[in-house]
C-alpha cells in the first residue's frame, strides 16, 4: 500500500491555523529525516527567496512564499501519530515544480535551519 505522505505531500497543522506545510524530501528513502517547510502569505517584509503564485495550488488562494526559518524534520512514524490523532490534515499535493523551487530557494536563504539543509543536500536535493 502507497504511503500517504510523499514528496510534495501538504498538509495542515490543525493546532496553529491555516499554514500550509510542505514535505520537500522522499519519505519512503528517508523515513526518520524528512523535511517539511512552510508555507505562508507574501507580505513587503517576508523573504521571497521562494514565491507561490497564487492558485499554484488549490490552498494557495494569496501570493505566498515558503517560511524557510519554520522548516522542521520530521520522521514518518511521527507524520502518521499526527494525523491518526487529528492534529494534521492532509491537502493536495504540491506540483513537482514548485517543490524544485522551494529547493533553488535554499541557497537563497540563511534561514533554514541547518538540520533541514543538511538532510536535503545528503539526500540529493540541493547541492
Amino acid at each position: 500500500m502507497a504511503s500517504v505522505f510523499a514528496l510534495g505531500t501538504t498538509f495542515c497543522l490543525k493546532a496553529t491555523g491555516a499554514h500550509l506545510r510542505v514535505i520537500v524530501s522522499d519519505p519512503e528513502q528517508f523515513p526518520h529525516s524528512i523535511v517539511i517547510v512552510s508555507v505562508t502569505t507574501s507580505k513587503a517584509y517576508k523573504e521571497r527567496a521562494c514565491v507561490i503564485a497564487r492558485g499554484a495550488h488549490p490552498f494557495v488562494t494569496h501570493e505566498s512564499c515558503i517560511d524557510y526559518k519554520q522548516s522542521f524534520v520530521a520522521s514518518l512514524d511521527e507524520l502518521y501519530d499526527g494525523k491518526d490523532k487529528g492534529l494534521l490534515e492532509v491537502r493536495e499535493p504540491m506540483p513537482l515544480a514548485i517543490v524544485e523551487s522551494i529547493w533553488r530557494g535554499v541557497a537563497s536563504t540563511d534561514r533554514m535551519p541547518q538540520v533541514c539543509e543538511r538532510a536535503l543536500r545528503d539526500q540529493g536535493h540541493i547541492e
